[in-house]
Parts: structure tokens; C-alpha cells; sequence
């Protein structure tokens, strides 16, 4: 029985690990799935050898209790990242939402970035009055900076362009919510107004924290979806970026920010755009 649960995992992990290779970019969250890929396969090619050395050795003893204890303080940041998508949710009497930025290949956005733009233009049909702020640089990868295609994004759903304000210079979360105050603020909005941020499930907990860290103190989360196959890399990923982000307390000081970050190190292959 062992056996056959291990070949199953090392199944889905290496067909998983194939998929992201070849579908999306090449970021922190991807490799940690290929590294938890190439442990199963390994494991699972050498458990008999393996199992002796680890339950009858004190360096084995040793390895499984950190991976014990490793396992238990991924649950409890894994439990505040799910706690976090259920803080205060939008009235519809906001005075502006901020669509966080994420991924654009080439001049489109990327999967997870369309389900914050979803979410957006369903929040404008509720409240049309409300300003939308895109966020986002040009990151690797991208001919166009990412506030730009969502605002032709927005534009082409029938959003008024008057009402999009491009924030196209950040490169992070924390930069999203630090520039897009000073657009704001050229509307007479400040950071004490009621304001509504939108971003996928995953990320608003951490993101909630950097904007509190701006100033801002009357803020809602409008948790977006997020297309099955890249739940298992992102919320994995941000395991690691809300502990990163609880040590550094900034995406911009120490050695893993752009690791752990959602900008991706590599683009895709091109056949796959």
C-alpha cells in the first residue's frame, strides 16, 4: 500500500511539475513543487533503504523530527493565509478599489491577473462610481507594464478610462499600495477613506499587512479566485513570503525577496504563450 501512495504522489507531483514548466513562469513557488517532486521520486525509488536509516539512526531521528516540525509551522502560516481571506469584504461604497499586479506575458495578462480583473470589473458594476487604481510595473517578461494591460484589460469590458488610474512604476505589493495612495491623493482621496484593495485569495492576508504599513486604516479585501492548477504553487509560495515578509518586513531588503515575491525569475517558453 505504501508503494502504490508513493507512486501516486511522485505521479502528480512530476505531471504537476511538467505543467508549470512549460505553462507558466518560472518562479519561487514552481520550484519549490519540482523540489517537492524530485524528494518524492527519490524517496520513493529508495523508501526500503531509506526507511531503516531514518527510523533507526539518531541523524535519521533527527531529519524526521525537523521535518515534523517543519510540517506543523507550514499548517499554522498556512491556517493564517486561509484566516486572512475572511477579513472585512467591500461594502460597495468604497471610493476607489486597487487591483494589486501580478504576471502579464507579453502584453497579456496572466491567468491569476484576469481573476483580480474579474473581480474588479464585477466590483465596478456594484459600485460605478468608485475609482479603480491598477497597479504594476514592467517586470521580466513583459513588453508593457502590467497597470497598462489591466487597464486595457478594464477598458475593453466597458470600464470608463476616466475612472482607471495607472500606477505603472512598482515593482512589489508594498509599492502598489505606496504609489497608488499618491494617485489617490490627487483625487482628494487620503489613506483614512474607505478604500477596498483587490487581489487573488492567497495573497490578502500579507498584502493587507503591507497596506497597513502605508497608512492606510479603512481598507477592505476583495479576495479574487484563482485557476485550480496554480493553487498548490501559490499558496506554497506564500507560506514562505509571510514568513519572509514577518522576518523583513519588506519585499526590498535581504537575499530571498525576489524568490519568494510574485515576479517571476524566468518567462515561459515561448511556444507556450
Amino acid at each position: 500500500m505504501k508503494q502504490i501512495v508513493l507512486c501516486g504522489l511522485s505521479a502528480v507531483l512530476v505531471l504537476l511539475s511538467v505543467r508549470y514548466a512549460f505553462t507558466t513562469n518560472y518562479n519561487f513557488g514552481n520550484f519549490l513543487v519540482w523540489a517537492a517532486a524530485v524528494v518524492c521520486v527519490v524517496y520513493t525509488i529508495f523508501w526500503r533503504r531509506l526507511d531503516p536509516w531514518l527510523l533507526g539512526t539518531l541523524p535519521g531521528k533527527l531529519l524526521l523530527g525537523l521535518a515534523g516540525v517543519g510540517c506543523a509551522l507550514f499548517a499554522v502560516v498556512l491556517g493564517v493565509i486561509l484566516f486572512g481571506q475572511v477579513s472585512a469584504k467591500p461594502t460597495g461604497k468604497e471610493k476607489a478599489l486597487i487591483v494589486l499586479g501580478c504576471a502579464v506575458h507579453g502584453e497579456t495578462p496572466s491567468a491569476v491577473l484576469v481573476c483580480r480583473l474579474q473581480a474588479a470589473l464585477e466590483y465596478h458594476h456594484q459600485n460605478p462610481d468608485a475609482w479603480l487604481v491598477v497597479c504594476g510595473g514592467q517586470g521580466p517578461g513583459e513588453e508593457i507594464p502590467e497597470a497598462e494591460a489591466m487597464r486595457r484589460w478594464l477598458a475593453a469590458r466597458g470600464v470608463p478610462e476616466e475612472l482607471i488610474l495607472c500606477e505603472d512604476k512598482s515593482t512589489s505589493t508594498q509599492e502598489n499600495f505606496r504609489f497608488a495612495l499618491a494617485l489617490l491623493a490627487e483625487k482628494g482621496i487620503g489613506p483614512d477613506a474607505p478604500l477596498a484593495y483587490t487581489t487573488n485569495g492567497f495573497h490578502c492576508y500579507r498584502a493587507g499587512r503591507y497596506a497597513a504599513g502605508e497608512g492606510y486604516t479603512d481598507l477592505a479585501a476583495l479576495p479574487a479566485t484563482l485557476p485550480p492548477i496554480q493553487i498548490l504553487p501559490c499558496y506554497v509560495r506564500e507560506v514562505f513570503a509571510l514568513v519572509y515578509y514577518w522576518v523583513f518586513k519588506s519585499p526590498h531588503t535581504g537575499l530571498m525577496g525576489k524568490l519568494v515575491g510574485l515576479v517571476s525569475v524566468l518567462p515561459r517558453p515561448a511556444l507556450f504563450r
